[in-house]
């Protein structure tokens, strides 16, 4: 698997902020955020409001976020049931 590392702009809403990407080859797109980028920007991430919130140049941003179920697959890896009692 071929991966790149640039240092970008990332255009959130209407402000741009520095980033490093890792760039790979993925089945759909995706933009995972790491935990020293979230706390730079003071970023909260509400899943009741869908939305994103940080702070940059000086401004509040909240950005609406689309949501999709995450699939983790393995070759080494079957598919299993699991029962919970919750009594």
């Amino acid at each position: 698997m071929k991966r790149v590392i640039k240092e970008v702009l990332l255009a959130i809403a209407d402000v741009k902020v520095p980033i490093t990407l890792l760039i790979i080859n993925a089945l759909e797109p995706n933009l995972l955020l790491d935990t020293d980028w979230m706390r730079r920007y003071d970023m909260k991430l509400s899943f009741r409001k869908k939305n994103l919130t940080f702070k940059a140049k000086g401004q509040k941003i909240v950005t609406d976020l689309e949501f999709n179920q995450l699939w983790f697959t393995s070759p080494n890896h079957a598919l299993e049931e699991y029962k919970v009692n919750m009594t």
